[in-house]
């Protein structure tokens, strides 16, 4: 099967269990879309992290760790109207280079440079280095992935 995006669930036992399989798979299947992966097919177990979203007590976990992460810098886009939070994930989805990112964000580079210094502020001078750019990375795709599935903002 190629050109197809599948959730799997299962596998199912009984009325109340194929019920259990298919709200799985459709789960997944929302994930995988709000992820942009493509042409994918995945069951729960295959989407690492992201899983924590499949079920209630999971994205109330989710949503405590983004909040624990990236809580300032959510707070002041809420407060100031601004993009600070797409910044930050557009840099490190960019890998971390300045250049990738300006471009990527259609800004010149002093502005980055700017805005990284406001991120860093809130989140502290780590939040771009080793384990703390994993965890803010996760914290920023998290919160991207629960706006995509309607949950409410964190």
């Amino acid at each position: 099967m190629t050109g197809a995006t599948a959730g799997l669930g299962g596998p199912a036992h009984g009325v109340a269990g194929l019920a259990a399989a298919y709200r799985d798979a459709t789960a997944c299947l929302t994930v995988l879309h709000a992820l942009d992966r493509a042409d994918v097919r995945a069951a729960p177990a295959d989407l690492g992290p992201y899983r924590y979203l499949l079920s209630a007590s999971g994205r109330a976990d989710a949503q405590r760790f983004v909040q624990a992460t990236i809580g300032p810098l959510l707070d002041h886009d809420a407060r100031h109207r601004t993009d600070l939070t797409g910044t930050a994930d557009t840099f490190l989805t960019q890998g971390r280079g300045h250049t990738a990112t300006a471009a990527a964000l259609t800004i010149h580079p002093n502005t980055l440079y700017q805005r990284l210094e406001r991120i860093a502020e809130r989140l502290g001078d780590t939040w771009r280095h080793g384990d703390r750019a994993l965890d803010v990375h996760l914290a920023l795709r998290l919160h991207r992935l629960a706006r995509t599935l309607g949950e409410p903002p964190t």
